[in-house]
């Protein structure tokens, strides 16, 4: 498992590395974008995202 850990952490390094690319480029367009998406988030209507069925039972995706 710790040979894991290095890979992991690199490929969650490289994932907000490109999330930051994208959001220097959406701010060319809009300086506002963090603001936009931070308002964004909370508009969010949770009961409309689906559910998992796990023997029998009905989770919400928040469960793991």
């Amino acid at each position: 498992m710790s040979r894991e850990l290095p890979f992991c952490r690199q490929a969650e390094r490289s994932i907000v590395k490109k999330y930051r690319r994208e959001l220097r480029t959406l701010r060319e367009g809009n300086p506002n974008v963090e603001k936009s998406v931070f308002n964004a988030l909370h508009t969010v209507n949770i009961g409309t995202f689906p559910s998992r069925k796990s023997a029998g039972e009905e989770h919400s995706f928040l469960e793991r």
